[in-house]
C-alpha cells in the first residue's frame, strides 16, 4: 500500500482512500478499443455507501477531481494534488476495465443521453441554434464545436470521447466508418450548403426517450407529417 500525505492508494482494490474525510474513491481505467486512448473512471464512496460516479482524462486529473465537489466532497488543492500523485505513480497498478465490465457505467450513460435529449428539444425551438434535423438521415444533428461547447463545464465534460464511443455502440447515432461523427451537409434555403462534422443522433431514439421523460417532442419536417 502506497502513503501519501492523508491519502493512500490500495493497490489490491485500485482505491484512493482518507479517513479524515470517510471517503473511498474506486479507480478503474477506461480503454476506448478502437483509439486505445484511456479515461478514468472514479467512483465515489462515502461512508460506505455509493455516491457517484464520473470519468476524467488520465491528462487532467486535478481538473477532473474537481467534479467531487458536485457530489458533496469538499477537497482542497492539496487533496487533488495529493490525489492526482498517487494516481500517477500507481496507474500501471489500476483495473482496466474491459468493454463486457462496464455495466456499472451505463446509468452515466444513460444520464448523458438525457441531458443531451432535453438540450436537443430546447435548442431545435430557437431559429438560431447550430442543432438541425436531417430528413433523409432522420436526425437530429449536433455539430462537433456546439456539441463540445454543450458537454463542457458539466460533469459529463472528461468523459465526452467516451459517451461519443458508446452511444455509437448503443445505436443511438449514425456515424462515419471508423468515427464516432458524421459528416452531413447543412441545407441553406432549401439547397445544399456545406458539409459539417456532427454528432448525429437518431431521431427515432430522442424522441422516445423524451417521451419517457415527459418531455414535448421537437417540431420538424417529419413529425408534422
Amino acid at each position: 500500500m502506497a502513503i501519501n500525505s492523508k491519502w493512500v492508494f490500495d493497490e489490491n482494490t485500485s482505491v484512493c482512500s482518507c479517513a479524515n474525510m470517510n471517503v473511498d474513491l474506486r479507480l478503474a481505467r477506461l480503454k476506448n478499443p478502437n483509439t486505445h486512448k484511456e479515461q478514468l473512471r472514479i467512483e465515489i464512496i462515502q461512508d460506505g455507501k455509493d455516491s457517484g460516479i464520473f470519468v476524467c482524462s488520465p491528462m487532467d486529473i486535478e481538473g477532473g477531481l474537481q467534479t467531487l465537489r458536485e457530489y458533496g466532497v469538499m477537497i482542497q488543492r492539496v487533496d487533488k494534488m495529493d490525489i492526482r500523485k498517487l494516481i500517477d505513480e500507481n496507474y500501471t497498478k489500476i483495473n482496466i476495465l474491459s468493454l463486457g465490465k462496464e455495466e456499472s457505467m451505463e446509468e452515466y450513460v444513460k444520464e448523458c443521453f438525457e441531458y443531451i435529449c432535453q438540450y436537443i428539444s430546447v435548442e431545435l425551438e430557437k431559429e438560431d441554434s447550430p442543432v438541425f434535423y436531417k430528413d433523409e438521415l432522420d436526425t437530429y444533428n449536433i455539430p462537433i464545436g456546439a456539441f463540445n461547447k454543450m458537454m463542457s463545464g458539466n460533469t459529463y465534460e472528461a468523459g465526452n470521447d467516451y459517451f461519443r464511443m458508446r452511444f455509437a455502440q448503443l445505436d443511438y447515432t449514425l456515424f462515419d466508418k471508423g468515427r464516432t461523427a458524421k459528416t452531413v451537409r447543412i441545407d441553406e434555403d432549401g439547397k445544399s450548403g456545406k458539409s459539417e462534422k456532427c454528432i448525429s443522433f437518431r431521431k427515432s431514439k430522442v424522441d422516445e426517450q423524451l417521451t419517457v421523460l415527459g418531455v414535448s417532442l421537437p417540431v420538424t419536417a417529419a413529425t408534422e407529417n
